[in-house]
């Protein structure tokens, strides 16, 4: 007989040796696949190959986005010494100007205004490099005074105020320019700091201007050029019309009808004009080598200028007489451009000046200014211009 001791239940095998000793199943034989060196060598290589397309895509986007809106920010437009003004630069100011222009309730003519901003800047640049030669300098304090007399209160003779209230005044009138215009207090500092040294400038050339000289009396019909024309909105003459009127009628009620410009009366008189005061009529009204000038009472033929056209007839004169002090101050503008066309052409000669005056720079930044509308919110503050 067999007793219950006889029949063992066999001993149970350790769970890990169980699992040692199952056949691996399919899932384990990909894991050992996917760790292998040779799986790892070619995940890395996916890797690779995506973060090098996605640079690539990221670099061409980039480089479309540098050649679009960067690059032709930084393209230069005007070097004068070691100062530097791109396109972008060109841009700015004009925005700043159309600004400031709409704060004071003026009109800012921008077709035009890439013609004019940066050949001014180059000026300004000269005039900035040329200044310590000429003694001038131009100070905090001078630009502090500048924008108090343009933006400080008028205050009548024998008129009084509270203490600190004129500078009250001028502080709030100040920054609601700031505030309409949309520029900061530094820019537009900047912006006097180039007025002021013009006007420096402009003063100590004018000492060269003597106090008498050469005049003849003037008598002419100014109309609008065809660019002044367009951007004032004025109706475009032509000279033939008013040289056929002025066969029939005289030349006063003819002026009366056209205008004589800024320097001339509703008549058309100018008075008396010195020599060198409007160098493109300078050949009519004293002749030159060659040249004989206009005889008196004869009407000339019209003079084509940037500034405008002319039809100019002389009463008397040459005789030396004593500078008007309107003719002092045109001669006083004329000293100053000629100084510039001077510096203009030593400059590159000397390697100090170099100027990109071309249609392409005006196109792109004329496209620039039209894009964008003007920043500014009118009416004007008291005071005037910087």
């Amino acid at each position: 007989m067999t007793t219950s001791s006889d029949h063992r239940i066999p001993a149970q095998q350790p769970s890990d040796r169980r699992m040692r000793s199952r056949r691996p199943q399919k899932a384990d034989r990909r894991m050992e696949r996917d760790h292998s060196p040779r799986q790892r060598r070619r995940r890395l290589t996916v890797i690779v190959i995506a973060v090098a397309v996605l640079a690539l895509i990221g670099g061409i986007a980039g480089f479309g986005y540098y050649q679009e809106f960067v690059a032709p920010n930084n393209v230069l437009a005007a070097r004068i010494g070691d100062t530097r003004y791109s396109q972008g630069d060109v841009v700015k100011r004009i925005r700043m100007l159309q600004a400031e222009s709409i704060a004071l309730g003026q009109d800012y003519q921008v077709g035009t205004a890439p013609f004019r901003v940066l050949p001014s800047m180059v000026e300004a640049g000269i005039i900035r490099r040329a200044a310590p030669s000429f003694n001038i300098f131009v100070t905090d304090d001078d630009i502090d005074t500048r924008l108090r007399r343009n933006f400080g209160p008028r205050v009548s003779p024998g008129e009084e105020s509270a203490p600190g209230q004129l500078e009250r005044e001028f502080k709030e009138n100040y920054v609601r320019f700031l505030d309409r215009s949309h520029l900061s207090d530094k820019d537009y500092r900047g912006i006097v700091e180039e007025n002021i040294y013009h006007s420096k400038i402009r003063e100590k050339l004018g000492e060269r201007v003597p106090t008498i000289g050469q005049h003849v009396e003037v008598h002419w019909i100014e109309l609008p050029s065809a660019v002044n024309a367009s951007s004032t909105g004025a109706p475009d003459v032509d000279p033939a019309q008013i040289i056929e009127l002025l066969e029939e009628e005289e030349f006063a009620t003819v002026a009366q009808q056209f205008g004589g410009g800024r320097y001339a009366d509703k008549q058309g008189y100018v008075g008396w004009v010195p020599e060198g005061a409007f160098p493109l009529l300078d050949h009519l009204l004293f002749g030159k080598e060659g040249v004989e000038p206009l005889a008196h009472g004869n009407l000339s033929d019209p003079v084509f200028t940037e500034g405008g056209t002319y039809m100019v007839k002389v009463t008397d004169g040459p005789q030396p007489r004593e500078l008007s002090e309107t003719m002092r101050e045109k001669l006083k503008d004329e000293s100053l451009s000629t100084w510039l066309d001077e510096q203009k052409i030593i400059g590159p000669e000397e390697g100090w000046l170099e100027w990109k005056n071309n249609s392409a720079i005006y196109a792109w930044v004329l496209e620039q200014i039209r894009q964008s509308s003007p920043k500014a919110t009118p009416p004007a503050p008291a005071g005037g211009q910087g």
